[in-house]
């Protein structure tokens, strides 16, 4: 992909899996993001015990960027990603949604990858996700008035849409 010109690497293993991932990106040149998850698929709905979450994610992150860079990425390539859905249960989901400041003190981009997850099905009472648009879009209007760099959705147009009204609102001048 990267050949091809791909220029983000998604590494949802955050290099626990796949030490080479960050090596081909700075390689390339290409971002890395650095996503954090415990666990495979398979068994990351087990592990989401933390002593505290938000500090755990930190700690995560802190000692990722530093691997990272020791893999030849710049620190200005790095993203970060705190894995929603990826071993957190749904209170946990939604307090890293309320948190969206909390990993701002790295100085980098952050990605929020909610769209259509299952706890916006939760909370919509939206068992399919194709019937989660309406709660992806607050997820995306919530990132976007919190300056959250990157949200990854399903439905391009229609959250494009409401990151331009939430910028709308955020730049409105009193007259």
């Amino acid at each position: 992909a990267l050949e091809e010109g791909a220029d983000i690497v998604n590494d949802i293993s955050g290099l626990a899996r796949d030490t080479d991932i960050a090596a081909t990106a700075a390689k390339f040149g290409a971002a890395y993001v650095l996503t954090h998850m415990r666990g495979t698929p398979e068994t990351m709905r087990d592990q989401c015990s933390y002593d505290n979450l938000l500090t755990d994610i930190s700690n995560f992150f802190s000692e990722g960027i530093k691997k990272a860079q020791g893999f030849g990425l710049e620190r200005s390539s790095i993203i970060l990603d705190p894995g929603i859905g990826f071993a957190k249960n749904y209170n946990q989901n939604l307090f890293l949604l309320r948190s969206l400041n909390a990993f701002d003190i790295f100085g980098l981009p952050i990605l929020i990858g909610a769209s259509r997850k299952s706890t916006i099905g939760r909370a919509t009472g939206s068992e399919s996700p194709n019937d989660r648009l309406e709660g992806t879009l607050a997820v995306t209007s919530l990132c976007a008035w919190h300056g959250v760099d990157i949200v990854r959705v399903h439905d391009a147009a229609a959250n494009k849409k409401a990151v331009m009204m939430v910028e709308a609102i955020k730049g409105a001048l009193y007259e």
